[in-house]
């Protein structure tokens, strides 16, 4: 298990399989269990590198106080990926 340090809070990042999550969603971010949980479903590397982003986003946006809504955290992962 690898540990990410996101503005000096630490989180555990978990790969899981088969998925725990509801409906299509391959990544979720646990903010107070302080993990995030990305689906090891056959997708690529970068699939997986950018549903990490996404979920990344989403921590951020509780730790920052900002509280983006979900289109908001997709629309900003999108284009940080795509200029990484």
């Amino acid at each position: 298990m690898k540990e990410l340090n996101i503005l000096g809070v630490p989180y555990q990042l978990r790969r899981v399989a088969p998925s725990p999550f509801e409906g299509k969603a391959v990544g979720y971010a646990y903010h107070r269990a302080g993990y995030v949980a990305i689906l090891e479903d056959g997708r690529s590397a970068m699939a997986k590198m950018e549903t990490l982003l996404h979920e990344l986003v989403h921590i951020a946006s509780v730790e920052g106080d900002v509280e983006l809504t979900e289109h908001q955290v997709a629309t900003l992962a999108r284009f940080l990926f795509g200029i990484l």
